[in-house]
């Protein structure tokens, strides 16, 4: 053989190696998170504590708003697994990334709490079931990108949020949150 297509064939190997190798990676990992325990067990100072992967262990249908013909799905409350609703009502602790919808000098009363920081600049935008829109009378202060735990009473069911039209699976009335990192630093003028 010539030397070029032993470098051929070298890459291909090389290649068809480390694909083989990612996705058996992906395919080990997505079996562990199956395995993995994600209902809420333990609690915090008498919080639930809920994981993300919890509530968004299942996948919404939402209907197509640009389908020529309306789709036949079923409500989303029809939806949302029974041990999702059951934790209706209770005292929970959650931990997500803070989404102000309304800040004002630093604080914020109403935000979403989302399960990843993917909503950010050009990322995909949350799925229902992803995400928590959370009040907190008063205001609390704002911290961008760093994982917070929000405790409060959590709501879980279809319902609109305010009075706009958007609609919500999760809703939480905020008693308190605790941040795992550092304030960033003051922004320079």
């Amino acid at each position: 053989m010539k030397p070029v297509n032993h470098c051929l064939i070298l890459t291909a190997i090389v290649n068809a190696t480390l694909l083989t190798s990612i996705a058996g990676e992906e395919e080990r990992s997505l079996e562990e998170l199956k395995k993995e325990t994600i209902t809420p067990s333990s609690r915090d100072n008498g919080f639930l504590e809920v994981p993300f992967a919890f509530l968004a262990s299942y996948k919404p249908r939402v209907p197509n708003p640009f389908a020529e013909e309306p789709e036949d799905l079923p409500p989303l409350d029809k939806q949302i697994p029974g041990t999702v609703m059951e934790i209706s009502g209770e005292n929970v602790v959650i931990e997500g990334f803070m989404y102000p919808l309304k800040l004002v000098k630093g604080k914020t009363d109403i935000f979403l709490l989302l399960r990843n920081q993917s909503a950010c600049c050009y990322g995909k935008f949350p799925m229902l079931n992803e995400w928590i829109y959370v009040t907190r009378e008063g205001g609390v202060e704002y911290v961008p990108d760093v994982p917070t735990k929000v405790y409060g009473k959590f709501d879980v069911g279809d319902k609109k949020v305010g009075q706009s039209k958007v609609t919500s699976l999760y809703r939480m009335v905020c008693t308190d949150i605790k941040t795992d990192g550092s304030k960033p630093a003051p922004l320079k003028e």
